[in-house]
């Protein structure tokens, strides 16, 4: 089987697509009954400001809206559930930390096994505050 050039990909895109879609569906076992992992971005908002962010997160507002409202958090929510996935991976392309309240609903109503978090480590400028932050945490 010989692959397609790009050119000729980008000639006749949609057929492209459809070949693509008709290769990839070819699978020699049973599909998945579970998902592998959720992403949820919770905040595009960063006190940080890292130089190497690949987001650039600070401060600034980037777009109208920065987080999700209790009524998308909870479609959310349950939308994770439903898709019986391995683990929740809680980021964005900011600080989620910022939305403390949103990760501490999260903690106590999705149903995964594991749970990730992706954070700057603002919160943990010291022992005792990462120790309160942590605590915090496991108790929900």
């Amino acid at each position: 089987m010989t692959l397609p050039s790009l050119s000729d990909l980008f000639a006749a895109p949609q057929q492209a697509r459809f070949d693509l879609i008709e290769r990839a569906q070819w699978r020699p076992d049973p599909l998945p009954s579970r998902g592998s992992s959720f992403f949820i971005h919770l905040s595009e908002l960063c006190p940080v400001a890292c130089e190497h962010c690949m987001y650039s997160s600070d401060l600034q507002r980037k777009s109208a809206k920065d987080s999700l409202d209790p009524d998308e958090l909870e479609t959310a929510i349950d939308f994770i559930n439903a898709s019986r996935s391995e683990k929740l991976n809680i980021t964005g392309g900011g600080e989620p930390f910022l939305k403390l309240p949103s990760i501490l609903r999260l903690l106590e109503t999705v149903q995964v096994p594991r749970i990730e978090i992706v954070t700057a480590g603002y919160w943990a400028k010291t022992p005792a505050a990462a120790r309160r932050m942590i605590n915090l945490l496991v108790r929900s």
